[in-house]
């Protein structure tokens, strides 16, 4: 009987013995989600700050027979303000497929941060905000990362106390009027010649800007360089 048994167990032995071999070998799922990260940082490099790339996790039932050459990567150019990218990961040789894996994007950075409410249309001052190195999502170039960024910026709406300061709750400060005065500049044969205008739009720093010059009653058109004057584009 014990014979028997021992024999009946090398037989199921080798049996799942041949099972194994016969098994096709598999792609494991963390090579799968370290060429998506790769591809994410590859096509990050260049931001500022130390970037974050965390592919999603993929399924444990996941099945993909082992690939004969390195993975394959493709993904979309980036966005401002993208906080996940979708990257391909491909096989085509010894097997075929591909699958989308879905990479989280971070940056760890210097940012600004709001210590006090700020209203819409305000002007942001340097005791409104602080400079505190963070994790956040998205890429380093939709931050503000000094007071510097803040000139000639004004809130595009309301900023709660703990919000990250980014370049799309910011637009430029009006700092002329429609219908303001403005006095007109313009380089005649090396020689700086000035007239007064009539401003027929609001504009910031350095928009363009159409003017009617209240002499000759001519519309002109030109770059805001201060608060009032504006100077003739040729």
């Amino acid at each position: 009987m014990r014979r028997f048994s021992d024999t009946l167990l090398y037989l199921c032995c080798l049996v799942a013995a041949r099972i194994v071999l016969a098994a096709p070998e598999l792609t494991p799922n963390d090579a799968i989600r370290a060429a998506a990260r790769g591809e994410a940082l590859r096509l990050v490099q260049s931001a500022v700050g130390r970037i974050v790339a965390e592919p999603a996790p993929l399924d444990p039932r996941l099945r993909l027979p082992r690939c004969a050459q390195p993975l394959e990567t493709t993904a979309a150019a980036l966005r401002l303000g993208q906080t996940r990218l979708n990257v391909t990961v491909s096989c085509t040789a010894g097997a075929s497929w591909r699958i989308n894996v879905p990479v989280d994007l971070a940056v760890e950075q210097s940012v600004l941060i709001v210590q006090a409410p700020i209203a819409r249309s305000q002007a942001i001052t340097a005791t409104q905000v602080r400079v505190e190195h963070r994790r956040v999502p998205g890429l380093a170039q939709r931050y503000v990362t000094d007071v510097g960024g803040l000139q000639h910026q004004v809130a595009r709406r309301p900023l709660s106390v703990g919000e990250v300061i980014t370049a799309d709750v910011l637009t430029p400060e009006i700092i002329v009027k429609r219908g303001q005065r403005v006095t007109l500049l313009t380089d005649v044969a090396g020689i700086s010649v000035r007239a007064t205008g009539k401003a027929l739009a609001d504009a910031a720093l350095d928009q363009r800007l159409r003017v009617e010059n209240t002499t000759s009653q001519r519309i002109v058109e030109g770059k805001v360089v201060s608060a009032d004057a504006v100077r003739i584009l040729r």
